[in-house]
């Protein structure tokens, strides 16, 4: 049996969940989450990390006519948000003219977008390298995640 709020598999016999608290409910082995999807049908952390690793789209040709590439990329995942990490590197003999907005976004395997996070580059305060952090709640893909695009623009 599974928690129908946090997903975490109960041992028999449970009356709570022991991550969130929430009431156990013996008659319903799958119990849908508040975006429908079934506990039984959540892939794993792992799975959900390995797919976005080998499906994440960086944007390097525009990246590099501003002055910089991304230099690595990588993705932290918990059993509460996946964080996203872009280490961004100026390169060798070029400037960098202005802010920019570093945006990272999730789709699902049929390519809908499901949801975008933002940071920032201050183009004053940049001495050559950098890192952005991005934090997507699980709610918010509702363990659906299968591609991610990287991409920056001129502010």
């Amino acid at each position: 049996m599974f928690c129908g709020k946090c997903g975490k598999q109960l041992k028999d016999g449970n009356l709570f969940c022991t991550e969130c608290g929430e009431k156990a409910n013996p008659s319903n082995d799958e119990v849908l989450n508040d975006k429908g999807v079934s506990n039984h049908q959540r892939p794993s952390m792992k799975e959900i990390r390995s797919s976005l690793i080998g499906n994440t789209d960086i944007m390097k040709v525009q990246n590099e006519k501003f002055g910089f590439t991304i230099s690595s990329f990588g993705y932290d995942i918990d059993p509460d948000r996946i964080t996203g990490f872009v280490e961004i590197t100026a390169i060798k003999g070029k400037s960098i003219d202005g802010d920019f907005d570093v945006k990272m976004s999730l789709f699902d395997a049929q390519g809908n977008l499901l949801c975008v996070k933002s940071d920032y580059i201050d183009g004053d305060e940049f001495a050559g390298l950098c890192s952005c952090e991005f934090y997507f709640n699980i709610d918010e893909i509702a363990y659906t995640a299968k591609t991610a695009k990287v991409y920056i623009t001129k502010s």
